[in-house]
């Protein structure tokens, strides 16, 4: 009878975790979305540096510009480029194939980078990583190979990467003219391990009210508070305000709606920019919307909120660093 009742109880405990198991994997799975038509190439490569070789793929179109622009695509945390590629649906390629410039998608060290957040328990941080000179050895390939502009070098992240931008931005103005952060604000002041060089920077910043991870209002950046604990962040007004007034910006920003295209997605989004003399500074605040990348055909995974699908998050960011480029002409 004992025996019998150990027997049922672990076959009960078995079920319950195959089941507990199966709704995490569909919380978290993401749809995969269909490899659009590309016209061009997708090459991979590596580079040694620190003594350390870090590897990336990257899209080479089939009408190349002249001395053309150079995007770095850098993924999330526990991610690679590949996956980066894939979640933002091709879409920096599609865009690429029509504009001509390049796109590359680095790998973190370990699947993450060390970003500006002083907490962190993976090896990019632990072992202080200097991702900054790699992504600078990068682009200096780039300049070699395909003679990429000077002037013409931005960088894209989400979550981590988007941390990644911010060290980008606030300690190497000098290697990209602009940045754009997804799902991530600027760590706190004690949380905070960059150094800023005070230099402005084109920068769009694209975060959800409603992200499970990065408090838009501020607070422990951490999975429902529990999981994934990287210290504090500013709120995503505060981030957005620190680098429209080091643009020399100190007013209160244009605000537009952007239009509801899809009003059964649980989302909607408003337009903030700070424009004056400096750089630009656009922020997308998603209403409703969690720590996913905003696109018209793709959702992110369930367990982190809702995706926006009023608009491509690449074309917002593109358009805004062409727009960026063109300024002055």
């Amino acid at each position: 009878m004992i025996r019998r009742l150990i027997v049922g109880f672990a076959v009960s405990v078995c079920v319950l975790v195959v089941l507990g198991v199966s709704l995490w994997a569909s919380l978290l799975r993401v749809p995969k979305h269909a490899v659009p038509h590309l016209a061009g190439e997708l090459r991979s490569s590596s580079l040694a540096v620190d003594g350390r070789q870090r590897t990336f793929t990257f899209y080479v179109p089939p009408r190349l510009r002249a001395n053309p622009p150079l995007l770095l695509i850098l993924h999330g945390s526990m991610m690679n480029g590949k996956r980066m590629r894939a979640d933002t649906a091709y879409a920096f390629d599609e865009i690429a194939d029509r504009e001509g410039f390049l796109v590359a998608y680095p790998n973190g060290y370990g699947g993450y980078w060390n970003g500006c957040y002083a907490v962190g328990d993976y090896d990019a941080k632990r072992l202080a990583i200097n991702d900054v000179a790699f992504l600078r050895t990068l682009t200096d390939w780039f300049r070699r190979e395909y003679k990429v502009a000077a002037n013409e070098v931005f960088a894209v992240g989400a979550s981590n990467g988007g941390q990644m931008c911010y060290r980008l931005g606030l300690e190497a103005p000098d290697l990209v003219r602009g940045i754009a952060a997804i799902s991530s604000s600027l760590p706190t002041p004690e949380n905070q391990t960059c150094v800023a060089s005070g230099r402005p920077i084109a920068t769009m910043i694209v975060n959800g009210t409603e992200d499970p991870i990065n408090p838009y209002g501020g607070g422990r950046v951490a999975l429902f508070r529990i999981f994934i604990r990287r210290g504090n962040v500013q709120s995503t007004l505060a981030t957005a305000t620190y680098w429209a007034n080091l643009a020399g910006d100190h007013g209160p920003p244009e605000v537009q709606d952007v239009p509801d295209n899809d009003p059964t997605d649980g989302a909607t989004a408003t337009r903030y920019r700070w424009s004056n003399t400096g750089p630009s500074v656009v922020l997308l605040a998603i209403h409703g919307g969690g720590h996913t990348i905003p696109l018209p055909n793709v959702s992110g995974p369930r367990l982190l909120g809702h995706t926006c699908h009023d608009f491509s998050a690449p074309k917002e960011i593109w358009g805004f660093f062409s727009a960026e480029s063109h300024r002055g002409e």
